[in-house]
Formats: C-alpha cells, structure tokens, sequence
C-alpha cells in the first residue's frame, strides 16, 4: 500500500534534488515569456549546442557531408538543414559510438524500424526530469506522489539467471523508492485488464501513466464491472497519437482529468498539457528542445539542454499540427499529433483512385461494433487492406456483414473488394508490447483465414 509512505520526508531529505529540478521545470511555465524572449533563449541554446557538437565524430562528418556552416545566425537556419534519421546514425555508427563521455544509452523500442541506443551522459537526468514534472506540477501533481505505470514489462526478457533476478530487484527497489508501480502496458483482454485493476486496488495511485490503449481497456473493464477508485484523480496518455474518442472514454470511465505527455525514449518529454480544463493543446518544454515542423507536419526536434550526444534536426517520425509558432519556426504549442507517419492505410474508391485514411479510424468504427475486443490492420499492397479482429464469442459471418455495413456509411464509395477479414485469437504486440493500429502484412497468422469483405 503507498498509503503509508513519507512523502514529505522524502521532498524534503533523499528527494529534495528531485523537487528542486521539479520546480525549475515548472517554472518555465509561470514565468509568462514572450515569443520573442523565448526565441532569442532558444538560439543562444542551439548556437551553443552546435558549438559542441561540432567536437564529436559524428557531426563533424555531418558538417562535411552537408556542407554546414560553423555558426548559427538564426532558428530559421534549420529550414535549410539535412534531416538526421536514424538510418543516418546507423549509416555512421562507428562514428556515433566514438562518442566520448558516454555513461549509458537511451535505448528505442524499434516501433518505426530497429532498436537503437543514442549515447547517453551522467548528468541528464536533471533537465529530463524538469520536463516532465514543468507538465505535472500545474495540475498539483507532486514528485514521490504515488502512481502507476503501464508500460513495457520485457525489456530485460534477454537477461536469464542471476542478472534477471538483480534487475527486477533493482526496479522493485527503484519502485518502492519513488513511490512507484509498473503493470505490462500490453492490456488486450479483459483478463489483463482485471490484473492491472487488482494492482490500482492494492497500491491506490494518486494518477496511472502509460500507453493511451492500455489505459483506456483498464477504463472500460472498470465501467463493466461497476468499479470505482475515488484516491484516483489524474490520467497522463502517453502515445504518440491521443484523440476526443481516448479521452472522454477514459475521463468517463476512470472519472479523472486526463493529461497527455508527448516525447521519445531519446528526447524525453517534448509537450505536455498546460491547459487547466482540456487534454489539448500541448505546450513544448522549449528550454529542453526546440520544436519544428515540415511543410508537411512532420515533427523535426533539436536538443538544447545539454547532452553528450545532441540531436540537431532530428526527425521523430510524427506528424502534428502546429499551434502557436515562434516568428523563425519554433512550435510552441501542439494542437494535435496525428500519430507515427506509416500509422495510415490507402483505400481504393469508385471514382477516384486512392484514399488515404488514419488506421485509427478504421480500427474505432470497427472496434464500435459488439463482440470486437481488438482491431489491427496490415497493408502490403497500396489500396489492399487486412483487417485483423479479435472476436472470439460473435458469428463471423454476422461480424463481416455488420462491418461492410459501417464501411457503407462511413466510406460510401470504397471498394468492398480490396479489403479482407482475419479471425486471430490475439491482439498482435508491436515492439516492447506496444499497441498500435497497424503492424506488418508478415506478423498476419500464416494458417489464418482471409475473408473478403465483399459479399
């Protein structure tokens, strides 16, 4: 039970570093500063930064290959900039690994391609944990209250042995040190959702963190079962795409205020939600990173606090709509963030050739039909797609038919011939058990049977 544990001693003794980088973060939001003084902060940052930069292996390649100049004169510069991808770092890895002062790494789950570990420094944790608590504090959230996280539990699944055992004895510490528990974050059932609820019922979390899917299912089975958690007052969504739909489910449902908090495993937290009375928009921690955004909407951030490895137009794979924007570029407020780029199916019409649609979309109208526990789909061919459903207690037959009929009303021109159906007895986890809308054409069963939607 987290009843019991001092939280004002711990702000006030082991803790009290904590609070103090706590309360710079959230400073930068009661401050008020204007776009112009922020800006101005935000180029002596990045001047400096690149500065740095400059000095490691890999960007003075960079600098060469591209042909950059040594000085920054304004943010309006990146426009002009090389996108750095991950597949650039790859390309280089010798050179990124001859990164000096290195102390660990901050290690990607590979949802958009391979894992990779950007270098890491020992003095980071600072301004990482002023970013997300310059979010938390405005809504009366406190370091060490206590909390639970749904999140990848298998990290360490290649660890065996002893080392296994010192590593979740090391997070159990960890845990109970911050006031903390964890859950899997993979909730596709309600059987896992009823183990995630036993935890909220035995260490009663001020607020639960984690993956928008996971959250959501442990509302929904808590609404069936007529559940209420009163000591429960916050829920922070962290995925990359959180709509109306995942908020109003899980503020009904849970009867909290619902917060969202966009970052990466490299970057930390970028924005979070300021507003007092909704989820969006998304205010960025401008002193940690600076925000950009393509012609396109494409997410584009650059490191500015200090790092040993910056990240310097560093493409994040999102796209998002750009709220207030500094005169140069920088994007100081998100209104959305419409998820990872290959996070969209196309759909063949009469009458025009192709449709590019949200897959989450697809999987809401779908998944608003009664029996579907779960909805994924899979595309290998443009215009081609393949629905993967969760059914296990409804007739297929009657299951297609009343998804062609949504198909009818929502998308009235679509050709009924180049979609498909595929019964599969479970949700399919992305990587570290994440749960996205779409996954790849070979993770489909390969004994699964392909029904056409058509009749």
């Amino acid at each position: 039970m987290t009843t019991g544990y001092p939280r004002r001693i711990a702000r006030s003794t082991l803790g009290s570093t904590r609070m103090r980088h706590a309360e710079r973060g959230a400073q930068v939001f009661r401050s008020g500063s204007d776009d112009g003084s922020i800006e101005r902060q935000q180029l002596s940052s990045l001047q400096l930064r690149w500065s740095q930069a400059l000095k490691l292996p890999f960007y003075e390649h960079w600098m060469r290959e591209h042909s950059l100049p040594q000085e920054i004169r304004s943010i309006a510069d990146l426009a002009d900039w090389p996108i750095l991808r991950k597949d650039d770092l790859r390309a280089n890895l010798d050179l990124v690994n001859s990164t000096p002062n290195v102390a660990g790494h901050y290690r990607t789950s590979g949802s958009t391609s391979e894992p990779f570990d950007f270098p890491k420094g020992n003095n980071e944790f600072s301004d990482n944990y002023a970013s997300i608590w310059s979010y938390r504090m405005q809504h009366g959230l406190r370091p060490f209250d206590p909390f639970l996280l749904t999140a990848n539990t298998i990290s360490n699944a290649g660890i065996s042995g002893n080392a296994q055992l010192r590593t979740r004895a090391l997070r159990a510490l960890k845990d109970i040190a911050g006031n903390s528990w964890k859950v899997n974050g993979f909730i596709p059932t309600p059987a896992a959702a009823d183990g995630a609820i036993r935890a909220i019922q035995r260490t009663r979390p001020r607020y639960i963190i984690g993956y928008t899917s996971a959250i959501a299912m442990i509302g929904r089975r808590a609404y069936e079962r007529g559940l209420s958690f009163p000591f429960l007052t916050h829920a922070i969504l962290t995925s990359e795409t959180v709509d109306d739909v995942d908020i109003k489910e899980v503020q009904d449902h849970l009867s909290v205020r619902v917060l969202i908090e966009y970052g990466a495993v490299e970057l930390g937290v970028i924005a979070g939600t300021t507003d007092k009375s909704s989820a969006w928009p998304l205010s960025t921690y401008w002193p940690h990173v600076l925000m950009m955004a393509d012609p396109e909407g494409a997410a584009l951030a650059t490191t500015l606090s200090n790092r040993v490895f910056p990240l310097i137009n560093y493409y994040l794979g999102d796209r998002l709509i750009p709220g207030d924007t500094t005169r140069n570029g920088s994007v100081l407020e998100i209104l959305s963030v419409e998820g990872r780029t290959k996070d969209y199916v196309t759909l063949y019409e009469h009458g025009s050739p192709i449709r590019t649609v949200a897959a989450r979309e697809i999987v809401y109208l779908v998944r608003d039909i009664p029996g579907i526990e779960s909805a994924q789909l899979a595309q290998a061919e443009t215009g081609v797609v393949e629905l993967l459903l969760v059914a296990p207690s409804v007739p297929r037959e009657q299951t297609i038919a009343r998804i062609r009929s949504s198909f009818e009303r929502n998308y009235p021109n679509f050709v009924s011939t180049t979609i498909y159906v595929h019964f599969v007895s479970q949700h399919i986890a992305g990587a570290r058990g994440k749960r996205g809308p779409i996954v790849d054409h070979g993770c489909i069963p390969q004994d699964s049977v392909r029904y056409p939607l058509s009749t």
